[in-house]
């Protein structure tokens, strides 16, 4: 269905899809790749998982950009991602569980934490060198600029580094004016909207390993809350001025909370927190690059200015 919606000009203006190629190249690669050490019984490497992370501006998103990919590479079970996916919005009645299991979703329960089953669930999965994708804001933000990353991004790439995982920042816009959400219920609209311009991008490929170093470098170089960059100002896809850190660490939770884990330590935490915020910041940029490409590509088929709508402006983090 998703690509008889964007392969259909009654239904989708315009498919701008950047990187594709590419990126299907990576999973199939990667893929025979794990196969070849399994059948020679691993050896000295492990499997090597694929981590992608993107925006979430609607929740036509997943389906609409692994629609944008070749055929043979969604169709394949085995090539396919995996993805946490709201337990409360997906796997709340038997046929919907059956639906989006049978899709790959892993039941995960919003404000359940990072180390809740879904999560350790979704973890194995990168152990056993699948193909993982996580939306890291953990709703749908269909605000300009990129909300808070949750840690449960940093815990999945922190503990899959012996693995040597493959990052892949993925951009998408146009899905938020396919399906807006209702500023008064915060829903989306019960009926896609045709005729809109859609742009998915796939980054180039990252290590874990440098996103780490990264991460590790955030934390020698942080101020304390409030302060300037001292590599500047850094704007974000709207234009609004950040500051670094945005909020000090959270202390950590009590040991009735469902967030309670006796071996954390508050270095791991400042850990996770980091490459979220590396993690985002990557994404940012990718996300400034990509709209740039874009208006290019737009103007260049013909079908400028791109259709916008007016759609929800409050940014999810922003209570």
């Amino acid at each position: 269905m998703s690509k008889i919606w964007l392969k259909t000009p009654f239904l989708t203006r315009s498919l701008c899809v950047r990187g594709g190629d590419e990126f299907s190249l990576l999973v199939q690669s990667t893929f025979a790749e794990n196969v070849a050490r399994a059948r020679n019984g691993g050896g000295s490497e492990p499997l090597r998982p694929i981590l992608t992370f993107s925006n979430h501006v609607s929740t036509l998103d997943d389906p609409l950009m692994w629609g944008s990919l070749p055929f043979s590479l969604t169709a394949d079970n085995r090539l396919a991602r995996w993805t946490p996916a709201a337990h409360e919005l997906c796997f709340n009645t038997p046929i919907r569980a059956f639906f989006f299991g049978g899709g790959q979703c892993i039941p995960t329960v919003r404000g359940g934490g990072i180390w809740q089953p879904g999560m350790d669930t979704t973890l194995e999965k990168m152990k056993m060198g699948a193909w993982v994708h996580i939306f890291p804001e953990g709703r749908v933000n269909q605000h300009p600029s990129l909300a808070r990353f949750k840690w449960g991004v940093g815990r999945l790439l922190l503990e899959s580094l012996p693995l040597n995982p493959i990052v892949v920042p993925i951009f998408t816009r146009g899905t938020e004016q396919v399906l807006p959400l209702d500023p008064a219920t915060n829903n989306s609209y019960m009926y896609p909207r045709r005729g809109q311009d859609i742009l998915v991008a796939f980054g180039e490929q990252i290590s874990g390993a440098s996103i780490s170093d990264m991460a590790e470098r955030l934390i020698r170089e942080q101020k304390p809350p409030g302060t300037k960059s001292e590599h500047g100002p850094t704007y974000d896809t709207l234009g609004q001025l950040e500051y670094f850190p945005r909020a000090p660490l959270s202390p950590p939770p009590p040991s009735e909370s469902p967030h309670y884990n006796p071996h954390d330590t508050k270095e791991a935490r400042l850990r996770r927190s980091s490459v979220a915020d590396v993690l985002r910041h990557v994404l940012r940029d990718l996300g400034k690059e990509a709209e740039v490409w874009w208006d290019g590509e737009l103007r260049r088929r013909g079908a400028w200015p791109r259709i916008k709508a007016d759609v929800w402006k409050r940014r999810v983090d922003e209570g």
